[in-house]
């Protein structure tokens, strides 16, 4: 279920989301790899695979594994300016092992409070 991969740590109003956000919302709904570019670098685009969307003190970040690097990757949403869902499934990928940092008191919305 997709609620269990959007993870909060800070209570607040996450504000209006644009349309790189719908499409990242959506290639995590449909597990899918989304090639995304951020501001400012040019050699930025890049194939990822969601694992999650975190929101932390008034800012929505993507974590993802990234293909070119063969690793885990945090950016923040407001940072990419563009995201392209493909129509390739993206594998399974435990989060806690791609990310083991994850802070305790963050929590999936599927789940209630600690």
């Amino acid at each position: 279920h997709v609620v269990s991969r959007v993870w909060v740590r800070h209570d607040g109003d996450p504000g209006e989301r644009g349309p790189v956000a719908r499409a990242l919302d959506d290639a995590l709904r449909r597990r899918v790899v989304v090639v995304i570019e951020e501001a400012g670098d040019p050699d930025s685009r890049r194939p990822v695979e969601p694992l999650a969307l975190g929101y932390d003190r008034g800012r929505w970040w993507l974590f993802a594994w990234c293909r070119r690097r063969r690793a885990g990757c945090a950016v923040p949403v407001d940072r990419v300016v563009g995201a392209w869902p493909t129509t390739e499934q993206a594998p399974d990928r435990d989060i806690h092992a791609v990310f083991p940092d994850i802070p305790a008191e963050a929590f999936a919305l599927s789940l209630s409070r600690p």
